[in-house]
């Protein structure tokens, strides 16, 4: 697979092949080429540090991109818009999406044409499947991760292959495509629900060492060991930045659901406890989601929908919802939600497309 999706993507790592530049007011920091050629790489297994040092080298590339006091993105209204939820180290499943072609061309090229835009909801590590942390947590505990540790290194060569490939876009086409935080966003399982939003994990170790470090706890421990502070304090610098909640031309999009009837004041000033309740509310009830878009739309918001991640909804792109609210978030196959421009209803401007 590795080597099909590298010939797929040979276009942009051409360099004879001349690539329409972004329409943007900010100058991109790494060229079309260039991400042709990141994602190029990281399709194919690398050495888990080499791949570390890229993710170091694009976080610098980014760094105009964010503002930790900018907490809302105002995506383009006449272009379509594809959203990507949660990614959970999934990287052969996100290059999928972007050589999808939902408009005419690979979704990649699409992109650095300026002819859609991608949102992604966060949660970009941290695998979601028991067997792999259970060996993890073994591991942990025979080394503390010092020395030879091939099963903590093959998760996070997944984890930071999809940093980098998360990184590479918005560097590359820093108008068009967007990153929002997720509550799995957060490298130094640190807890601040007050204002950073953030929570400590024990998912799927929890069963198995419940005195122990979860799998949040798990990844700062192995980077500080295999690749260094100075790296987890960068990246967690990183993720703190990212905005919370993007507004489209008829819909709204954060990680999870919103907790409470946040206005659109709140949300950009990032009050008390904004940044976790846009990114752990576990209802799936979508109980503020009609509120929040009558605060951001007024009037017109019966035309206008709510787009969430975060809880599962199905292996087989299932979703779950109401008229107004649309949760998706296949544990299996990455299902995205694409919303076209020919309509300004909600209703019937959007559809789901499980990718395999």
């Amino acid at each position: 697979m590795q080597k099909n999706l590298k010939k797929k993507l040979s276009w942009v790592s051409t360099a004879r092949r001349v690539v329409p530049p972004v329409k943007s007011v900010k100058k991109s920091k790494v060229s079309i080429t260039k991400l042709g050629q990141v994602l190029g790489n990281i399709s194919k297994e690398k050495d888990v540090q080499e791949i570390s040092n890229l993710v170091n080298g694009l976080l610098d590339d980014v760094k105009g991109y964010y503002n930790s006091k900018e907490a809302v993105v105002r995506l383009n209204p006449d272009i379509p818009t594809i959203i990507i939820p949660d990614i959970h180290a999934r990287r052969e499943e996100l290059l999928k999406v972007l050589m999808r072609k939902d408009y005419g061309k690979p979704n990649i090229e699409s992109l650095a044409e300026g002819k859609i835009q991608i949102v992604q909801l966060g949660d970009l590590m941290h695998s979601e499947k028991r067997p792999i942390w259970t060996a993890i947590s073994k591991e942990f505990e025979e080394t503390g991760f010092e020395g030879n540790t091939p099963k903590m290194d093959e998760e996070m060569t997944k984890c930071l292959a999809v940093a980098a490939i998360i990184l590479a876009l918005k560097a590359s086409c820093p108008e068009n495509f967007h990153i929002l935080k997720g509550n799995h966003d957060n490298i130094t399982d640190r807890t601040d629900k007050k204002h950073e939003g953030n929570g400590a994990f024990m998912k799927c170790t929890y069963q198995m060492t419940p005195s122990g470090p979860g799998e949040g706890g798990l990844v700062p421990e192995w980077i500080k060991q295999k690749v260094g502070e100075n790296f987890l304090n960068k990246y967690a610098k990183w993720e703190l930045s990212l905005p919370l909640l993007a507004i489209g031309r008829n819909f709204v999009t954060s990680h999870s659901e919103p907790a409470s009837a946040y206005t659109l004041e709140d949300i950009q000033k990032k009050k008390e406890g904004v940044a976790y309740g846009l990114t752990w509310t576990d209802t799936m009830k979508g109980k503020y989601t009609a509120d929040v878009l009558h605060n951001i739309f007024g009037s017109g918001w019966e035309n206008t929908g709510y787009v969430s991640g975060h809880r599962h909804t199905g292996d087989n792109g299932d979703t779950f919802g109401k008229e107004h609210f649309l949760m998706v978030n296949n544990p299996t196959d990455i299902s995205v939600v694409i919303v076209g421009v020919k309509s300004t209803d909600w209703k019937t401007s959007h559809m789901v497309e499980p990718v395999r």
